[in-house]
């Protein structure tokens, strides 16, 4: 049904596609949002060149079609594909997912005592099981369960089986198929309606004239000729109606929609060239982050990772590695746009209120605006226009000029007290060259949102 029924297609190949859309963060301690750790460029640049998430995806995407899936991954070792996979440093040379009709399971764990107890240990892989395949010369072969990724999904009884994305909505789908079909032959059958021929009273037919009316009829009906031939007759068309199978499609639509999780615009939308609601793409991109979160980075991509640190073609992590996706990475640019105006929108909102003393500026910018509490502000130095004169030698406002009378007149008059005197103006200075700063900082900070502002509202301008 996968290869032959579009929406089953669909649901099989929707969530996957969605998953494996963007790459992963992977990180370890090393790592900060600055910087990049030497783990993470290794694993970036190991999975760009192998070509690591096309793999991944289809490996999630065949694990739909049965209970589970494979991932075959050879390694450059003395071993055969049989045997266990031994420590150490193992160059991986390609890998290979199959599903579960093409990688059976030959033996299983029967040893209570054992950490894998009910897991396969042995798989059959034959890649000539699949009869949309063209793979005559290839024979089959076992391989050792610790050369190969198991991945199954929505488990239940155990860790090896799960249920197929086809199975609860197969009954639904059969249903779809009836309706769709059902309406196209009653259409091709009832589309052009029907005729009565009615003989005249006083009309007589030979058998000749018989047969040329229903030759003159069938071609009517079966042939593109657009006219018939009779004498004697009278010819009444039937009107015939065509239900509309919309009501039930749509009744069959939101069943299957509802079981697998997705929303019935997603659903059909892309097939049709429609755009989902707003509330329908945020809906189906919390369903993809959840997927992520619970199944495709624990189950499959650290599984991954994990097997490539011990076989050492991805260097040791600092610590422990983590991977997650872009908190954007589902949103469209549209969305994104209007998160970018929001957020612009709140640092405007929170520099001209005295929302500071209820909330510090790293809480807000932490919960808020999803940055670092603490800004580095070495990362940003301040760029000084050539055409600007700094000029700090000729004092300027007051306190500086009384400072030097002050000093004057102290020299004068041989006043003792002259380095109390320059003590306190010096305090004096520094206070109000303090608050100068702030107040220029402040000053900064507001004109920097309100250029934010203004570029966000330039791209919303483009986007629309």
């Amino acid at each position: 049904m996968y290869y032959r029924n579009d929406i089953a297609n669909r649901i099989v190949s929707a969530f996957p596609q969605a998953t494996w859309r963007n790459e992963a963060i992977v990180s370890d301690d090393d790592g900060d949002s600055e910087q990049t750790s030497d783990f993470t460029k290794d694993v970036n640049d190991f999975m760009s060149d192998n070509k690591i998430y096309h793999y991944l995806e289809r490996l999630d995407r065949m694990s739909g079609l049965g209970s589970y899936a494979i991932l075959f991954m050879a390694f450059d070792d003395e071993g055969k594909p049989n045997e266990p996979l031994e420590d150490g440093d193992h160059e991986l040379l390609f890998v290979q997912p199959y599903k579960e009709i093409s990688a059976k399971i030959t033996k299983y764990v029967d040893d209570v005592n054992n950490p894998r107890y009910g897991l396969p240990e042995i798989y059959t892989i034959n890649p000539r099981s699949d009869n949309n395949k063209k793979t005559s010369n290839l024979s089959a072969f076992n391989v050792h369960h610790s050369r190969v990724i198991h991945v199954s999904e929505f488990l239940d009884e155990d860790d090896v089986f799960g249920i197929p994305r086809l199975m609860p909505v197969y009954n639904r789908l059969k249903d779809l198929e009836k309706v769709v079909g059902g309406s196209s032959e009653m259409f091709w059958q009832n589309g052009r309606g029907g005729f009565v021929f009615s003989a005249d009273k006083e009309a007589k037919f030979s058998d000749e004239d018989k047969t040329k009316m229903k030759e003159s009829a069938e071609k009517y009906t079966h042939e593109l000729e657009r006219f018939m031939i009779g004498k004697g007759i009278t010819v009444s068309p039937i009107s015939l109606s065509v239900p509309d199978p919309k009501p039930n499609v749509d009744v069959l639509l939101d069943l299957i929609s509802g079981t697998v999780g997705m929303p019935k615009r997603i659903l059909t939308g892309s097939e049709r060239g429609e755009l989902s609601s707003s509330q329908d793409e945020n809906n189906f991109a919390s369903r993809i982050d959840e997927r992520r979160r619970v199944f495709a980075a624990p189950m499959i991509l650290e599984t991954f990772i994990q097997k490539m640190i011990d076989t050492g073609n991805v260097i040791e992590p600092n610590g422990i590695f983590k991977t997650c996706w872009p908190n954007d990475a589902g949103l469209n640019e549209q969305q994104k746009a209007d998160i970018a105006t929001k957020k612009t929108q709140a640092i405007a909102t929170y520099s001209n209120s005295m929302a500071q003393d209820i909330m510090p500026i790293g809480e807000f910018r932490e919960k808020i605006l999803g940055l670092d509490a603490e800004i580095d502000y070495e990362a940003y130095p301040v760029i000084v226009e050539e055409d600007e004169e700094l000029d700090f030698e000729e004092p300027e406002n007051d306190n500086e000029k009384k400072t030097v009378e002050t000093e004057d007149d102290d020299a004068n008059n041989g006043s003792g007290s002259q380095d109390q005197e320059i003590e306190d103006e010096d305090e004096e200075e520094e206070d109000d060259l303090k608050s100068n700063e702030e107040d220029e900082l402040f000053k900064n900070f507001r004109e920097l949102s309100f250029m934010s502002q203004n570029n966000v509202n330039m791209q919303m301008s483009h986007t629309n």
